[in-house]
Order: C-alpha cells, then sequence, then structure tokens
C-alpha cells in the first residue's frame, strides 16, 4: 500500500465517519470528555460497523504502512481516528 492507498483508506475512513455521524451525539460525547476531544459523533456500534466494512473493502495496510497510518489517524482532532488507530495497532 503506497501513499496513494494510504491516503484513500484515511479519506474513506473520514467520509464515512462525517457521513455517519451524529452532530447532537458528538456533542454529548465531546461534553462527557470534558471537552479534551473532538467527535464525529459515533456511538462505538456504528464506528465498528464503519471499520468492518473498511477493512473488507480496502484491507488493512500492509505491516509496514500500519505505523504511518496509525500515527496519522492519531494525530487528527476527532477521538473516534484514536480508536481507528488503536484497532490498527493490536
Amino acid at each position: 500500500m503506497g501513499a496513494a492507498e494510504i491516503s484513500t483508506f484515511l479519506k474513506t475512513w473520514e467520509d464515512q465517519c462525517i457521513e455517519k455521524g451524529d452532530p447532537d451525539v458528538a456533542e454529548g460525547q465531546k461534553a462527557y470528555m470534558r471537552n479534551q476531544f473532538d467527535f464525529y459523533g459515533l456511538k462505538s456500534p456504528v464506528r465498528r460497523e464503519i471499520q468492518k466494512s473498511l477493512f473488507q473493502k480496502h484491507l488493512l495496510p500492509p505491516r509496514d504502512d500500519i505505523s504511518a497510518v496509525v500515527t496519522e489517524l492519531w494525530n487528527r482532532p476527532e477521538r473516534e481516528n484514536q480508536y481507528m488507530a488503536q484497532e490498527l495497532a493490536k
């Protein structure tokens, strides 16, 4: 998976999070975390379904690229990105 494929993987993830996110849920999540993080507003089952779909369609990034993908996700402001990074790092 080269830079273009990583970019596609990340863009697809972000697009799905934005599409399926709920601003009202995001507001509650942000308040619960004492405004330390931004959120797309995905509840865990929805986030896991997006992850599952993405893994099935695009497969997991090769082991050599996982670190770059995890770092990119971790540095994004929305907390769901960090949850995805944790899943990839397992």
